[in-house]
């Protein structure tokens, strides 16, 4: 039996609904050694407040779109025609929205 989440169309809708987040990945990647960044400037300097609270935002980003996958994935997933499962359907979105 093949699984419904391994479905390429499945898997295709849903990344054409969410944003593209692989220049950010990349770039907070970069960023991962930010204290040889803070070494190189001066104390009173906010670059590295600033580069800490970046790769923040890039991480919860990421995982925005990870939760909001999820809430697609399990929409598409218990609302198939054969097993039109709303109620699961918007209890388990809920739960990764939530998140």
């Amino acid at each position: 039996m093949k699984r419904f989440w391994r479905s390429k169309k499945v898997r295709k809708k849903i990344h054409r609904m969410l944003p593209d987040l692989t220049d950010l990945s990349e770039a907070e990647v970069k960023m991962s050694d930010i204290d040889l960044i803070s070494a190189a400037l001066p104390p009173e300097s906010n670059v590295p407040i600033s580069a800490v609270c970046l790769q923040d935002t890039i991480k919860t980003l990421i995982e925005a779109r990870f939760a909001l996958h999820e809430v697609f994935w399990h929409q598409e997933k218990f609302n198939e025609p054969e097993r039109d499962r709303e109620l699961a359907a918007t209890f388990y979105g809920k739960f990764y929205a939530d998140d």
